[in-house]
């Protein structure tokens, strides 16, 4: 009873969300709300707490590792660690197991570095991030907006793989050039930030007050020339004059020969 009472509270102060993820919480949330469970035998319950001990003594002593690796980072990387800070190079050359493997690797490889393969197992992928690293999660790629995080972490591990190079052949040791990759960063991602240039609205332009071409050249007189009447059809709508015509009644309207 004491442990199903210290799981309810441990579910209502919300110290579980920060260990496991969110899908798998909603699973042991409602496990344990349904399920009326049994009390376990002194052997299970002391197995158990061993290994919750373990479980924290080795949470302990990797985190220990982390800082010491922390403090190491400023001799072994100063490029890196002038670039990405201390604690975000300490991640890197450790997932990918040393210094020059790291140097070793192109920049998409590095962007991925500290993936979590997350099985949604029916969940929506809408909110999942496919290329979120440890370069993903830096300050200077969380501190743009949603829309261009993505870019800005292409950016920062290309400088990455460059900085990495650097302090694999132990150039630069002062991290003279960790600084500089940190400031074209910083300026790309300004440049980012930027609104898009204005577009200035164009007059339109004077039209061109030119005699338009409809009497066309040489083509349409030969048309003319085909389409027009002929020197016979002339003839025969003219009349001599003070000649009878042979028709006075103009009965035969269209049929006088006319000159013909």
């Amino acid at each position: 009873m004491f442990i199903r009472a210290r799981f309810a509270e441990i579910l209502e102060s919300e110290l579980l969300s920060q260990i496991l993820a969110p899908a798998t919480c909603i699973v042991v949330s409602v496990t344990a709300s349904t399920t009326q469970g049994k009390s376990l035998e002194p052997e299970e319950l002391n197995a158990v707490r061993e290994a919750c001990d373990l479980a924290e003594k080795l949470h302990t002593d990797r985190i220990s590792m982390y800082r010491l690796i922390e403090v190491r980072m400023s001799l072994i990387a100063p490029n890196l660690v002038h670039l990405l800070g201390a604690a975000t190079t300490a991640l890197l050359v450790s997932q990918a197991g040393g210094l020059a493997p790291l140097s070793r690797m192109p920049a998409c490889n590095i962007q991925v570095l500290g993936r979590q393969k997350r099985s949604l197992a029916g969940f929506s992928s809408t909110t999942a991030l496919p290329h979120a690293g440890f370069v993903y999660f830096h300050p200077l790629v969380q501190s743009m907006p949603p829309d261009l995080k993505s870019k800005a972490a292409k950016i920062l591990a290309a400088k990455c793989t460059l900085a990495a190079r650097v302090d694999s052949l132990h150039e630069s040791p002062n991290g003279a050039i960790g600084m500089h990759l940190l400031d074209q960063v910083r300026t790309k991602m300004e440049k980012l930030l930027e609104p898009p240039p204005v577009k200035a609205s164009k007059a339109l332009p004077k039209p061109l007050d030119k005699a338009s071409k409809k009497r066309g050249g040489r083509r349409v007189r030969k048309m003319k020339e085909r389409m027009g009447m002929t020197d016979l059809r002339k003839s025969a709508n003219r009349m001599n004059f003070g000649e009878l015509a042979e028709d006075v009644l103009q009965d035969h309207i269209g049929f006088d020969l006319g000159q013909i």
